[in-house]
């Protein structure tokens, strides 16, 4: 019986010799074991049905660059060179620049703007950002032309509102309907990321803006600001 236990007992101290031996000399572990323990804030999450083009917008205030990005696919939490490997989604990630008018690569995520990503798959899946992060109550900056956007908070707001400013115009504070025709054109779209993706025209009146989600208006004039009426949250 004596035997049996100094047996045992020196079994467990090699394999916890072995354990520590090998992560000291740097045994590779599954990293999907470590991102699953990390705190994160989601950004959205693409429905399962439809690959493609997907949009969307930080729902937070941060500046957050490709490492701290986290992609959720069938249970398990990647990176987004991980969930690029595994075919997923693509690791190359599309800013719109409102002054420029154009697409371009972007490696960081910044309130306010929006974002453009390729998903292989047609089952769901999240992006999330490493971190516990805020709403965000800086305006967002406003080109002529196409603007793409999103609203840096984690609930809904009504489009009603949204205010404008333009301080070379001594504008402040319009709301959607004030600011039409002098600092923005009438119409307001959702890209709803439902066929690569669909560009809806909202309802002024009754539709919100959701977290995470990509907006786009026309900007008139230069200088336009952006802002939300806090109260609405």
């Amino acid at each position: 019986m004596k035997k049996k236990i100094l047996f045992a007992t020196t079994m467990m101290l090699v394999i916890t010799f072995a354990l520590i031996a090998n992560t000291a000399i740097g045994i590779r572990i599954d990293p999907r074991l470590k991102v699953s323990r990390e705190k994160l804030t989601e950004i959205t999450s693409f429905d399962q049905g439809v690959s493609g083009w997907k949009l969307f917008s930080l729902p937070f205030d941060a500046s957050v660059s490709m490492d701290e990005i986290r992609v959720t696919y069938d249970g398990e939490v990647m990176t987004l060179n991980q969930a690029s490997n595994a075919n997923i989604i693509c690791r190359h990630i599309y800013v719109y620049d409102n002054e420029m008018n154009n697409w371009k690569f972007s490696s960081k995520f910044e309130s306010g703007n929006g974002y453009m990503v390729y998903v292989y798959v047609n089952d769901e899946v999240t992006l999330s950002a490493v971190g516990i992060y805020n709403d965000c109550d800086e305006p967002i900056p406003l080109g002529i032309g196409w603007n793409y956007f999103g609203i840096p908070l984690s609930s809904t707001i009504p489009i009603s509102g949204l205010r404008f400013s333009c301080t070379k115009m001594r504008l402040k504070n319009l709301n959607i309907n004030q600011a039409h025709g002098i600092l923005i054109d009438k119409n307001m779209f959702h890209a709803t990321n439902t066929n690569n993706p669909f560009y809806k025209l909202v309802n002024l009146d009754s539709d919100l803006i959701i977290p995470g989600n990509v907006y786009l208006l026309v900007g008139l004039v230069d200088g336009v600001e952006m802002s939300y009426v806090s109260t609405f949250r």
